[in-house]
């Protein structure tokens, strides 16, 4: 194999200054000889060119660089006969592919000449076939009509020719990658009617052609292109990402823009506005959650977030929100027999909510179905819970919930008390025996039990508050309580949460989502969000360290399916192959992922993919971290200033 240095095929020795016809200065260094231009840059170490005999043998050719890589270059013969915008993407799907194109605009005299010449034959072809009718002649009509047609237009000055090159440079850092990339090249070529082929003994020259120079040494093949066929080679994807009125994720990884986003933009720039955040542990992704969540708050977007290792408190302190500590023995502050006026209907829907408590319930007395009631049980369960609602006059009128307020001192009127755990156990002691067992089983439920966390009067409201978290860690210590609280919790989110104040946006958030897939109700509830709470203003945001969690089911298929965009952060190796089939990924990005840092990210908007670097504010570093010396940097202890404050406002909003 022989070697040579790229600049001796892309520059030319200077024997001439730029100083007029002063003689050349040879063998001495110069100011301008000590400047790196364009392809200085771009100019490998060395490349290896195998020997031609070799190339012969394997009737195929290939180029090394830095003795690392492998390159083959193949040259576009024949064009579709109609291309549309982006027509060239797909070519990029094999990964470490690069396409260089040369457009040289034609003479527009010489242009319409050369097409009167066509016209010419063509018409001399029709009056020899004598009026014979054949497909061919159809063909040839058609022909006819177009050429006329493009020479008419550009003698008019409407339309331009243009003659076009294209190069394909295929790499990898095998020779049997390299077969097999340059196969499905090959093949894809095929789909699209194009016929590609190699430059074979003219590797040098096609490396030319297909390097970012701007030479084209091999000008023998071109192809015709008007000036609408043109437009469509034009690269119109662009890398960066700014929505309007959008929340500042970070930068761009290429170029260090600001990218915004928008959930609740809509429309063709995002069909659906769910989101999905996947990465290993501390690869940033629950950073990023806190930031978003933060950041939205800004821009008046409430949050309400199932926080499963309680690290979300610090976030709720700083924007104003409010965090939930599920407690064993502790009451939670909220009532799950709470009546809410449905806002479109202006109606109670009092025969649903007995419905939803008399389910609550029976979770709680049928351990998940593993001891079940009675249907005369069921019935007297039925009965106590409507009986509840009858006594204290509640209907499926709006006005029925509320009462004068009987305080000394006060005016106006205040909220009925709801029907409680234990108020119904009380009513089910009335009935007798017929309902001893449902007596016994709600004791570990009701206030001052380990279990008795939902049963009291709610004492707080949440529609204050810009965004709530629910710290479900120290649940873990009663293992039985979980399930039952995730039950109660997610339909009190969907009735108090999703399903009320429709003119807001909000979002779901559940981080470490692969722990509530354990739970049959919780992945039900992720697919009942991901189907129905866009139509509510309702955004669902999954947060996962486990995708194979998520993948071994068909509801969990079709929750990852319903978001509009997901974030791919820093993942485990033994599940890029699985992410790869699952949102077919080029090789190209799954080789990005690989080399992520912590904080950076690849974020997929259907075919859309943008690279981000996500980076808090000094200020937002104090409450976003989740362990000291998160990315390399210790948490700050100072106090934000006020221009700091200032400046994160302004870029959020």
């Amino acid at each position: 194999m022989k070697r040579l240095n790229l600049n001796a095929l892309f520059k030319r020795k200077r024997n001439k200054t730029d100083r007029g016809n002063e003689p050349a200065v040879t063998n001495r260094p110069s100011l301008l000889s000590g400047i790196s231009d364009t392809v200085d840059v771009i100019s490998p170490d060395g490349l290896f060119f195998p020997d031609w005999r070799e190339l012969l043998e394997k009737k195929r050719g290939y180029i090394q660089t830095n003795g690392r890589r492998y390159t083959r270059i193949y040259q576009i013969l024949q064009h579709p006969s109609q291309v549309y915008m982006g027509y060239l993407n797909d070519l990029y799907s094999i990964g470490d592919v690069d396409v260089s194109i040369h457009v040289f605009p034609g003479d527009p005299d010489e242009d319409v000449q050369e097409l009167t010449d066509l016209l010419i034959k063509l018409e001399t072809t029709l009056y020899a076939a004598d009026g014979r009718q054949t497909s061919k002649d159809a063909l040839i009509e058609k022909s006819l009509m177009d050429t006329r047609d493009l020479r008419d237009n550009i003698s008019l000055n409407r339309d331009r020719m243009f003659y076009v090159s294209t190069f394909i440079s295929v790499s990898a850092l095998t020779l049997e990658e390299l077969d097999r990339k340059s196969e499905e090249l090959e093949r894809l070529a095929g789909r699209k009617m194009m016929r590609i082929g190699e430059t074979f003994l003219e590797e040098d020259l096609g490396l030319i052609a297909a390097s970012p120079s701007g030479v084209n040494p091999i000008v023998e093949n071109h192809s015709n292109f008007n000036l609408a066929a043109g437009t469509a080679l034009f690269p119109f994807d662009s890398p960066e990402l700014t929505h309007p009125n959008g929340t500042f994720l970070g930068r761009n990884w290429h170029t260090g823009a600001p990218v915004f986003f928008n959930n609740f933009i809509g429309g063709n720039e995002l069909p659906a506005i769910h989101m999905n955040v996947f990465g290993r542990t501390r690869s940033g992704k629950s950073t990023f959650v806190k930031l978003l969540i933060s950041r939205d708050a800004c821009r008046g977007i409430i949050t309400w977030v199932f926080d499963p290792d309680g690290e979300y408190g610090d976030v709720m302190d700083r924007i104003g929100g409010k965090e939930i500590k599920l407690m064993p023995g502790k009451f939670c502050g909220f009532n799950f027999c709470d009546v809410e006026t449905d806002e479109v209907e202006q109606i109670n829907h009092l025969l649903s909510k007995i419905e939803e408590v008399k389910s609550v319930l029976l979770y709680m007395m049928e351990q998940d179905g593993r001891f079940p009631l009675t249907p005369e049980e069921e019935s007297l369960l039925h009965q106590a819970i409507q009986e509840e609602y009858e006594e204290k006059e509640i209907t499926d009128d709006p006005d029925s919930l509320w009462e004068e307020d009987p305080r000394v001192g006060a005016v106006g009127l205040r909220k009925k008390e709801m029907p409680t755990i234990s108020s119904i156990h009380q009513r089910l002691q009335s009935y007798g025996k017929g309902a001893n067992r449902m007596v016994t089983r709600l004791i570990p439920y009701l206030r001052g039990s380990a279990m008795g966390i939902f049963d009291g009067q709610t004492d707080v409201s949440l529609d204050q508050f810009p965004a709530v978290s629910f710290n479900l860690k120290a649940l873990d210590t009663l293992q039985k309580l979980r399930p039952l609280a995730m039950h109660i919790l997610q339909n009190y989110t969907w009735e108090n949460f999703v399903k009320r104040r429709l003119h807001l946006k909000k979002r779901v958030v559940f981080d470490e989502a692969w722990l509530f897939t354990k739970i049959p109700q919780s992945l039900n509830f992720f697919e009942q969000l991901a189907r129905r709470a866009a139509k509510r203003n309702t955004t669902l945001t999954l947060a996962t360290q486990n995708i194979r969690e998520f993948t071994r089911s068909d509801e969990g298929k079709v929750v990852l399916a319903q978001a509009g965009v997901t974030l791919l952060f820093q993942q485990q190796r033994s599940d890029l192959r699985a992410i790869q089939e699952l949102w077919e990924l080029p090789d190209g990005q799954v080789e990005f992922i690989r080399r992520l840092n912590v904080g950076d990210a690849l974020m997929r908007m259907g075919e859309q993919a943008t690279a981000i670097h996500v980076e808090p504010t000094p200020y937002e570093e104090e409450f976003v971290f989740t362990t000291a010396g998160e990315w390399g940097v210790a948490p700050k202890t100072q106090t934000a200033t006020a221009d700091e404050v200032n400046e994160f406002a302004e870029t959020t909003v």
